[in-house]
């Protein structure tokens, strides 16, 4: 796991030696908190919830502000990104706010996107695993089962502070425990175009709704994902299928046999 101070080094090769190689990273110190709090508290920066989950502290809001998109988005490290013609930003960012102790179990992001988590105060623990960790999740879900220990144990393990940004690559599994009372942190959501690569279980659950779905669209409409989604054979998509309806069949079985 990768933790560096901001500095130019870092950010002009961020995407080359970070974003294209898919490598988890923790930058120090990236942003001036005080200076970014006190743009919270104008009038103009109150985050308006597009939508949401959860009530305050809530899980976490969609929000779009100019004011603070700008600023964000004129930080070097992340203007250059915007600049890459192999990365597409969205303009919402995702705002949380939790208290301590809470956990948000191991998981990865749907849609295949890559994550830059700013922690704004407060602050968290993180556990991350790559996309081909042997994690079994939810069924047709992206949060993984309790109990897998001997997998999780392999986990990196990092602590952000506020100030510091995490990168988050696309499809890595993530648990997250909250160590402060009022611990904020902001997304911003992003696609590499230049990436076709999908976690093969989010590639065929993408392929089996493209296959049952009229009209439907996979996540930000990503060209490169998209043939990837078509690549998917019919046999690999009742595969998954099958291993996704399995134990509902199995508890079936049993609650027939017990009857």
């Amino acid at each position: 796991m990768l933790v560096l101070n901001n500095d130019e080094s870092v950010v002009d090769d961020f995407y080359d030696q970070i974003i294209a190689l898919k490598k988890p990273i923790l930058i120090k110190n990236f942003l001036n908190t005080a200076e970014f709090q006190q743009l919270l508290t104008e009038k103009e920066c109150q985050m308006t919830a597009d939508y949401g989950r959860g009530a305050v502290p809530f899980l976490y809001l969609y929000f779009d502000n100019a004011v603070i998109r700008n600023y964000l988005f004129n930080l070097l490290l992340i203007k250059n990104l915007v600049a890459n013609k192999n990365t597409q930003f969205r303009d919402k960012m995702r705002f949380w706010q939790h208290k301590k102790g809470n956990i948000s179990h191991f998981h990865y992001d749907q849609r295949s996107t890559d994550l830059l988590n700013i922690c704004i105060s407060g602050s968290k623990k993180w556990l991350l695993l790559p996309p081909e960790a042997p994690l079994k999740c939810v069924p047709f879900y992206n949060i993984a089962l309790p109990l897998q220990k001997s997998v999780k144990e392999q986990a990196l393990e990092i602590t952000m502070q506020a100030g510091d940004l995490l990168y988050i690559p696309r499809n890595w599994f993530h648990r997250v425990e909250t160590l402060e009372n009022n611990t904020q942190n902001i997304n911003i959501i992003f696609n590499d175009l230049a990436d076709s690569k999908m976690q093969p279980r989010e590639q065929e659950l993408a392929a089996l709704r493209n296959l049952l779905l009229p009209n439907y669209v996979y996540g930000d409409d990503i060209k490169a994902l998209n043939v990837e989604i078509k690549s998917v054979t019919k046999h690999r998509i009742g595969k998954r299928l099958l291993i996704e309806l399995l134990p509902f069949i199995l508890l079936v079985t049993i609650m027939l046999s017990i009857i």
